[in-house]
């Protein structure tokens, strides 16, 4: 059984922007002995700051920096995470399908280990195309 305690705060500072922030704390000490690996995999805090932002011309920005505690996805080295990712749309009609283009650039800083050591999850950038019926 994991507890802890969550909370959000919502704030729209002007007009077309939006400001999330988000702050878990895990008490993962109430696994029985032997749950390392659990209890090695669960951050104690984990933080995030997201800001979306509505721009002229059917844009829309989003900024996302999260946080961790440390913790042991990487084999017998627990570390805290940090990651920033961006995301910048534009809204679209075509015939009479909407939908969108987006630019997607993940993790705006340093490289990580991500699940094992050797696998760094380095800064990447995708488009997406996206239509509805």
């Amino acid at each position: 059984d994991l507890q802890g305690a969550e909370y959000q705060v919502k704030w729209q500072p002007w007009q077309g922007a939006q400001i999330i922030f988000n702050q878990t704390w895990i008490d993962n000490s109430h696994f029985a002995p032997g749950d390392d690996e659990i209890n090695a995999a669960t951050p104690r805090r984990a933080s995030s700051l997201a800001y979306f932002q509505q721009l002229p011309g059917q844009l829309d920005l989003t900024l996302l920096h999260s946080e961790n505690s440390a913790m042991g996805l990487v084999a017998d080295r627990p570390q805290a995470r940090t990651r920033t990712d961006l995301r910048l749309a534009k809204a679209m009609r075509w015939g009479a399908r909407r939908g969108e283009v987006a630019l997607v650039v993940q993790n705006l800083g340093s490289a990580y280990a991500d699940f094992k050591r050797e696998h760094l999850f380095q800064k990447q950038a995708f488009i997406t195309l996206r239509l509805e019926d």
